[in-house]
């Protein structure tokens, strides 16, 4: 008598979570004035590559359980806060140029604050010209494969009154996070002879 049991179990779950905030504040003050022009650009960049590759080789009497669980959770806040204010000192013909690049690529629960403070303090002829320029790139790219192989060799030989009761019941729990290669092979052979 030969009892045989196989189990096989595939299991993937995927969740996104992704939340932008930005926030722009100007204010402008004006006292006596001195041909200041202050000028701001802001450029922001962010791209998300998530790639997952998923692979299990089982053989013969396998309960593979696999799990992939993938939160990405991305807040970028964003906050410009600029403020003019026009005290003594400082003549003629100033020139503030600001240029914020902010590039992030993130895996996973990544928070970028970017705050800029601008402070000019000019006199007399004061022209403020403030230009503001925001561009958000979000890109995201996420490439699954999953490949499940599964080979059962089972060989019995049995020769004069034998009874043989034979149970494999293995279980493989993977939990696999990014780039990783799980390979899981179990061969059984049972050979009985009386």
């Amino acid at each position: 008598q030969t009892h045989r049991q196989t189990h096989t179990q595939t299991h993937t779950q995927t969740h996104r979570h992704r939340q932008t905030h930005t926030q722009t504040h100007t204010q402008t003050h004006r006292h006596r004035q001195t041909h200041t022009q202050t000028h701001t650009q802001t450029y922001r960049h962010r791209q998300t590559h998530t790639q997952t590759h998923i692979q299990t080789h089982t053989q013969t009497h396998t309960q593979t359980h696999t799990q992939t669980h993938t939160q990405t959770h991305t807040q970028a806040h964003t906050q410009t806060h600029i403020q003019t204010h026009t005290q003594t000192h400082i003549q003629t013909h100033t020139q503030t140029h600001t240029q914020t690049h902010t590039q992030t690529h993130t895996q996973t629960h990544t928070q970028t604050h970017t705050q800029t403070h601008t402070q000019t303090h000019t006199q007399t002829h004061t022209q403020t010209h403030t230009q503001t320029h925001t561009q958000t790139h979000t890109q995201t790219h996420t490439q699954t494969h999953i490949q499940t192989h599964t080979q059962t060799h089972t060989q019995t030989h049995t020769q004069t009154h034998t009874q043989t009761h034979t149970q494999t019941h293995t279980q493989t729990h993977t939990q696999t996070h990014r780039h990783r290669q799980t390979h899981t092979q179990t061969h059984t052979q049972t050979h009985t002879q009386t």
